[in-house]
């Protein structure tokens, strides 16, 4: 069955990710890589899609098909280079098979011009003064803990008598203080 749907078009120039409404049979379309590309719904669960890709439309390009449930991307690959251009996500879909599928574009992000020593670095989303302030606290915890351990082994060590034997001691050291003191 061919059902003829609505058709968005995806501008990535401002935002890299878009949401869209969409129905089994509704396309989107986007330019990336100097041409234009279609994705098509063309199946729709209560927890998954099915879509067709049309990479490259008009230069006879051929079908790809997609599947996306809803914990799950598709990274999709528009050029075949082993590099994936846009990701494919399903947000929702509603008990009339009304989705909210999420796309966002990768293909702006280059790795070429990415420093050996920067890769992989996230940037803080807290000002440094509070990074400073949580790694000072964390210090402080260490070091009472610390603290704490070696003075009770000290105190193990002093003595190295069980809490019976310290007992005797103190009885003792006492009958022989008030032995002295009636002399």
């Amino acid at each position: 069955m061919v059902m003829a749907g609505e058709s968005f078009d995806l501008d990535f120039s401002g935002a890299k990710t878009v949401a869209v409404v969409m129905s089994q049979g509704d396309e989107v379309r986007f330019e990336m890589l100097g041409a234009t590309h279609s994705i098509i719904l063309d199946g729709v669960s209560e927890s998954s899609v099915e879509f067709n890709i049309v990479p490259f439309v008009g230069e006879s390009s051929s079908v790809k098909t997609g599947f996306v449930t809803l914990d799950t991307i598709a990274k999709v690959d528009l050029d075949m280079d082993g590099i994936v251009e846009i990701n494919v996500a399903l947000y929702s879909v509603d008990e009339d098979g009304v989705t909210t599928m999420v796309f966002q574009s990768l293909a702006d992000e280059s790795t070429e011009d990415v420093d050996p020593e920067e890769e992989g670095v996230v940037e803080p989303d807290m000002p440094e003064w509070k990074s400073t302030v949580l790694k000072v606290i964390a210090v402080c915890v260490v070091i009472l803990v610390v603290f704490y351990i070696f003075r009770g082994k000290k105190e193990e060590e002093d003595s190295g008598l069980s809490a019976e034997e310290e007992k005797e001691v103190d009885d003792l050291l006492d009958k022989a203080e008030k032995e002295m003191k009636d002399e």
